[in-house]
This record gives structure tokens, sequence and C-alpha cells, in this order.
């Protein structure tokens, strides 16, 4: 079937981008946009929705370390000269 898809013989279904999803531990709203079976995000981008998905199979100190880390990236983006006061948009 994979190879269906991939050749565009056949179409991506619910069941075969639920799957896709499962397999691979990627948001399944990813895969549906991807495929074309939702609409493009309003506001949030596909690396955003995958950092909340594995922020939530984290335990707590896993997760507070990976706030630390961000937090960390940002101060050296800041110390570069780097560091924009808006959001990079998507």
């Amino acid at each position: 079937m994979i190879s269906l898809v991939i050749s565009g013989r056949a179409k991506a279904g619910n069941i075969f981008c639920n799957k896709i999803a499962r397999a691979f531990h990627i948001p399944s709203e990813i895969i549906f946009r991807k495929a074309g079976l939702l609409p493009p995000p309003l506001e949030k981008d596909d690396s955003i929705r995958e950092i909340e998905q594995i922020y939530k199979h984290l335990d707590r100190d896993s997760q507070a370390e990976l706030v630390e880390y961000a937090r960390l990236r940002l101060k050296i983006q800041e110390k570069r000269g780097e560091y924009k006061s808006k959001p990079k948009e998507s």
C-alpha cells in the first residue's frame, strides 16, 4: 500500500494516515495535512506540534529539561545578536 500511495496510484486515507503516524510516532494531524486531508494549520507549524507531542510523552524532569534547553538556545541566539522580538513566521 505504501508504494501505491508514494507513486500516486492510490490516495492516502484515514486508516493509512493513522498507521503511518503511529509507526513513526508523529502526530496524526501532521500526516493528515501532508496527505491533503486537512487544511493547513492556522497558527502553529508542524515542528511546534511535534515538540508538543514529544513533550507530552516525557516525564516531568525531562519536560523541565526540554524547556530549559529551549531557553538556553534562545540565550545563545541573543548573545549572537540573532534574537528577534517577533517569533519567526511559518
